[in-house]
């Protein structure tokens, strides 16, 4: 097993959870399976709202998060990525 299969086979739980710093387990889903309102939970326990997702190219989503200081963010990611969310 190589370095980095060893890193992501600590931070990943095969039951859909993953280990966020300072945060603990928390349960986890893929990026292209957010939606609208949803809360995802970030290092430290900061959490961002979902605004919109959407599709960029074949294999990227593009999430609008707002975070808690009021302002929207946009960021691309993988769709397979999994995040953090509050259930």
């Amino acid at each position: 097993m190589t370095p980095m299969e060893k890193l992501n086979a600590y931070f990943h739980r095969h039951d859909g959870e993953i280990l966020v710093p300072c945060c603990g387990w928390r349960p986890a889903k893929p990026a292209k399976d957010f939606k609208a309102g949803d809360v995802m939970v970030c290092t430290g326990g900061a959490t961002q709202e979902i605004v919109k997702v959407a599709p960029c190219g074949k294999t990227m989503v593009h999430l609008f998060v707002k975070c808690s200081d009021g302002n929207i963010y946009d960021k691309r990611c993988k769709a397979e990525t999994l995040y953090a969310y509050k259930a």
